[in-house]
């Protein structure tokens, strides 16, 4: 296998600091996520300071903006709102020097009210919309598995089909849904080739605890297991911290357990 490692933004932590720290333990990039500090209209007049930050041994995956970007929503208005600014932060992305984003896969809209079919036809039109737009710039981009009522992971072969996205597999929110592991590895064994990206978010139940990599009961190592030996993607640790000694851990973990495959 062929995994390059890295680490996700918090809020708290000074992108300055993020960058040196991420360096410091030798991951090969940083996944920044455009909310909160990091948000479109800031980050975009940072964009030289932050090329001056990074360098050749550190590269960056961008996670598009997801709190209120509904890009499920049946009303057209909404979606293509939704739309146009992703399209935005995915110029931004291509400015920044990133060849990778990820976006949510949801909608807000009530599930007692709208069937899944709606929304899924409307997921769809706003995929292959920003599958395009993304190719323009270079950046591959991937749909991640969130908790909703109307999308989850069991529903990506079917975005796969109506779409040449590929996907980031969220441990962390696959277990919030319930998804079995079974169910997951059979996914992987199938559509290796799609599922470009993971969110190793850990847990110790059926919540999005966001915990560094072996400090849940994730079985991480069976899941890489499913990949075929000459899998090639990336894996960012995803825990929610600002102690960074915390997330140096998950990783360190994380090559212990490639290193049993």
């Amino acid at each position: 296998m062929y995994v390059d490692i890295g680490v996700a933004s918090y809020p708290d932590l000074p992108l300055s600091e993020l960058i040196q720290r991420s360096r410091d333990i030798k991951v090969d990039f940083i996944e920044v996520v455009l909310e909160g500090e990091y948000h479109r209209e800031t980050l975009v007049n940072r964009v030289t300071e932050i090329d001056q930050l990074l360098d050749d041994k550190l590269d960056l995956i961008i996670h598009l903006p997801f709190g209120g970007i509904d890009t499920g929503s049946p009303f057209d208005h909404v979606r293509s709102g939704a739309v146009q600014e992703l399209k935005a932060n995915i110029q931004l992305a291509s400015k920044l020097g990133a060849k990778k984003a990820v976006f949510h896969a949801e909608t807000y809209v009530h599930p007692a009210v709208w069937e899944k079919q709606t929304v899924v036809s409307s997921l769809i039109d706003s995929i292959r919309e920003l599958v395009d737009f993304a190719s323009e710039y270079n950046i591959e981009l991937g749909i991640e598995n969130v908790p909703n009522p109307f999308i989850d992971i069991t529903d990506f072969p079917k975005l796969f089909e109506e779409s040449s996205v590929n996907a980031t597999l969220d441990t962390g929110h696959s277990r919030v849904n319930q998804i079995s592991h079974i169910t997951l590895t059979k996914l992987l064994e199938t559509h290796s080739d799609r599922f470009t990206h993971f969110h190793l978010n850990d847990t110790r139940s059926t919540s999005d605890d966001h915990l560094p990599v072996g400090m849940g009961t994730t079985d991480f190592v069976s899941l890489f297991q499913s990949l075929p030996d000459d899998w090639a993607g990336s894996m960012t640790v995803e825990a929610i911290t600002t102690d960074f000694e915390y997330m140096a851990k998950g990783v360190e973990n994380l090559r212990d357990q490639l290193a049993m495959l």
